[in-house]
C-alpha cells in the first residue's frame, strides 16, 4: 500500500537532486560572435513580447474574455511547503520564481489558441514544436504585422487564426507547416467544435475543473489537458490523475518502498490513491503537480 510514513525522511535525497551545471569555461572568438547574435535576437524577441494590441483590434483578433482564476503564488507555495516537509527540500526560491512567473503570465483570453498550441506541442521537442507553430500561424493573413521571418513568434504574439480561418484551409495547406496527419485532424476537430459552439469560451469561467476536463475529452487529441487548467485558466487545485509524469512523481514521492509492480519497480498509484495521497497539498495541488514534473525534469508546453 502506498502511504506516508515516518521512514520517508530516510529516502535518498538524490531522487530530488537537480542536475548541476558544468563549470564555466572561457569562450572562443567564434562563440563570442554567436553569443552576440543570440543577444540581439533575444532583444528583438523581448520587444515583440511586450507588444500589445490596440483595444480597437480586439474584436478582429477573436479574443474571448475568459479570465484566469489567478491566486497568490506565494501563499500557495508556502502552504504546500509547510504541509509537505519532504517536498520542501526542492522548493527553493529559484523554483518558486519559475512557478510564480507561470501564474503571473497566465492568459485565458484565448482558450482556442492555447488548445491548438497544446496539440502542436504533443510528443515533440519544444524547439521543433515552436518552429511548427510559427509556420502554422504564418499560413494566415494577420491584421498584426508579422516580424522578421527569421524570428519565432512568441506565445505573447497578439494574434492567432480563428476556427473559421483554420477550416478554410485544406489539409495539405495545414500540413505544409509541418503538422502530422493526425495533429491536423485534431486541430480541425477542435476548430469544428468551437465553430459549432460545442465549446463556448465564455462559459469556461463558470465550469468546474471536472466539467472542463470532460468537455476537452470530447475533442480528439486533447484529453483532460491539465496544463490548460493550470497555466491558462490558472486553477489552483489541479491534479492530473492520468498524467504519467505526475503519477510517477507521486509514486516516488509517497511510496515507502513496500509497493512494487511485477517488474519490481515502484508501482504507480491509481486515481483514487493519488487524490488521497495529495490531499495534503489541497487546495493548491497545482503546485505539487507542477513539482512532480520538475523533479523529473519533464518539459511541458509552458517551459
Amino acid at each position: 500500500m502506498i502511504r506516508r510514513s515516518a521512514r520517508l525522511a530516510k529516502t535518498s535525497e538524490n531522487s530530488y537532486t537537480f542536475r548541476q551545471k558544468p563549470a564555466p569555461r572561457q569562450s572562443t572568438a567564434k562563440e563570442g560572435r554567436i553569443s552576440k547574435a543570440r543577444k540581439q535576437n533575444k532583444e528583438a524577441l523581448n520587444q515583440l513580447e511586450t507588444y500589445r494590441v490596440p483595444s480597437a483590434l480586439d474584436a478582429n483578433l477573436g479574443l474571448a474574455h475568459v479570465l484566469p482564476r489567478k491566486y497568490d503564488p506565494r501563499k500557495a507555495w508556502d502552504y504546500v511547503k509547510s504541509a509537505d516537509p519532504k517536498l520542501s527540500s526542492v522548493m527553493d526560491e529559484a523554483a518558486f520564481n519559475e512557478f510564480r512567473l507561470r501564474i503571473e503570465l497566465a492568459d485565458g483570453s484565448n482558450p482556442f489558441k492555447a488548445l491548438v498550441t497544446s496539440i502542436i506541442y504533443q510528443q515533440i521537442h519544444g524547439k521543433a514544436a515552436a518552429s511548427i507553430r510559427n509556420k502554422f500561424i504564418r499560413l494566415f493573413d494577420s491584421p498584426v504585422p508579422f516580424p522578421d521571418d527569421t524570428l519565432i513568434l512568441p506565445s505573447s504574439f497578439p494574434w492567432f487564426p480563428t476556427p473559421e480561418l483554420i477550416l478554410s484551409k485544406s489539409f495539405e495547406e495545414l500540413r505544409s507547416a509541418g503538422l502530422s496527419q493526425r495533429k491536423t485532424e485534431y486541430i480541425c476537430d477542435l476548430s469544428t467544435k468551437f465553430l459549432r459552439k460545442s465549446i463556448v469560451e465564455e462559459e469556461l469561467d463558470q465550469m468546474s475543473d471536472e466539467d472542463i476536463s470532460k468537455l476537452l475529452c470530447s475533442v480528439k487529441g486533447i484529453g483532460q489537458n491539465a496544463r490548460f487548467l493550470m497555466f491558462n485558466l490558472c486553477h489552483p487545485d489541479v491534479l492530473p490523475v492520468t498524467d504519467l509524469g505526475v503519477r510517477k512523481g507521486v509514486a516516488l514521492h509517497f511510496n515507502d518502498g513496500s509497493k512494487k509492480d511485477k517488474t519490481a519497480k515502484v508501482a504507480l498509484p491509481s486515481a483514487h490513491e493519488m487524490r488521497q495521497l495529495t490531499n495534503i497539498w489541497s487546495p493548491y495541488r497545482t503546485v505539487g503537480s507542477w513539482l512532480m514534473w520538475r523533479i523529473q525534469e519533464i518539459k511541458t508546453v509552458v517551459d
